[in-house]
């Protein structure tokens, strides 16, 4: 056996030099399953008179599914068209629906909504108007309520989402898929990564980078194709 003093010397060699440790195995992530743009123009069209239709519209923003049913009126911004995320909505065993603060600063995150999904948004607040003076409304002063006016229970949302995707016959994706679908829509369309990533709400860049590396390493024939024309004749 080794002295104590030599224990600790060969423990601080360690410490100092990170390759002499055995490094854990990495988690390989795996790439997400997306829809096509045609695919997701299909979805939407299915949604038409659908009194949840304005739910998948603003997932397809990138906000997660937790965001969507959080929404209170008072961080919708119509005229303007923004939409601000304060809050999200989560289903705890034996607590019930939560109301949470976003966990980073960056997931508290301001969203410019296209006309399409203003639209849709337009179509949901009539109707949500219309609904508000039945009696027995309860007011949540959520944008997504139930025909009464309380919160949605998230299983109920992946429930729906589950029949359209039969009705559809569309390819199976999980609901926060919808996210990965916008994301690599966009950066297909060469948006820039930083953009998206301030879109989704993630914490760095990075983040962005790792998540769809198997969609931004193709975009590298871009800047192929441009050195091309540089040094063309």
């Amino acid at each position: 056996d080794l002295p104590y003093w030599q224990d600790f010397v060969k423990w601080e060699l360690i410490i100092r030099n990170p390759a002499n440790m055995v490094s854990p195995p990495k988690v390989e992530k795996g790439i997400p399953t997306v829809w096509t743009k045609d695919e997701v123009n299909v979805f939407l069209k299915s949604l038409e008179g659908d009194r949840l239709a304005a739910i998948y519209y603003l997932a397809m923003t990138g906000m997660r599914k937790g965001e969507i049913l959080g929404l209170p009126l008072t961080a919708l911004n119509m005229e303007v068209g923004f939409v601000k995320i304060v809050q999200n909505l989560q289903y705890i065993r034996h607590k019930g629906l939560i109301f949470q603060t976003p966990k980073t600063a960056k997931s508290q995150r301001m969203i410019k909504l296209p006309q399409f999904i203003l639209e849709a948004l337009n179509i949901h607040l009539v109707r949500r108007e219309i609904l508000s003076k039945s009696p027995g409304w309860q007011e949540s002063g959520l944008v997504f309520t139930t025909d009464i006016g309380t919160a949605l229970y998230p299983t109920n949302v992946i429930r729906h989402f589950r029949k359209k995707l039969e009705e559809t016959r569309l390819p199976r994706i999980p609901f926060h898929n919808l996210r990965h679908t916008t994301a690599s829509l966009l950066l297909e369309k060469n948006i820039h990564p930083k953009l998206v990533s301030e879109l989704l709400g993630h914490s760095s860049i990075v983040l962005t980078l790792s998540t769809y590396s198997h969609v931004i390493n193709p975009m590298n024939t871009v800047v192929s194709d441009a050195l091309d024309d540089l040094v063309s004749h």
